[in-house]
């Protein structure tokens, strides 16, 4: 059953650089997937992410890997404004771009 189907991209945007689209993360069959872009896999300047050690592979996971789970701010479920935001897709959409752990902009795609 499909149920949450969704796609981000993982970007790397600093001043004075050319911004880099480093992977998407999509969410479907109740799966989170990850790939690195063609772009990614091509450039030699940013290393592959902790997490991800290896540019040619799929991840794929039944559970939201911790460097994404660190972009929403917990306990979001106690803000009385944030109740409809009931699953991490919605979190993500609503809070996830930016974080100050690192200089990675997440953006639904």
């Amino acid at each position: 059953m499909l149920t949450s189907v969704a796609r981000f991209e993982l970007r790397y945007e600093q001043p004075k650089r050319t911004p880099l689209a480093i992977g998407q993360l999509w969410r479907a069959f109740d799966r989170w997937w990850w790939f690195y872009t063609d772009e990614f896999r091509a450039q030699r300047e940013v290393l592959p992410l902790i997490d991800f050690p290896n540019p040619e592979r799929f991840y794929e996971s039944t559970a939201l890997w911790p460097l994404f789970v660190s972009r929403i701010p917990a306990p979001v479920n106690r803000r009385p404004e944030h109740k409809a935001l009931t699953d991490e897709v919605s979190l993500l959409v609503h809070y996830g771009e930016r974080c100050i752990q690192n200089p990675w902009l997440l953006r639904p795609c």
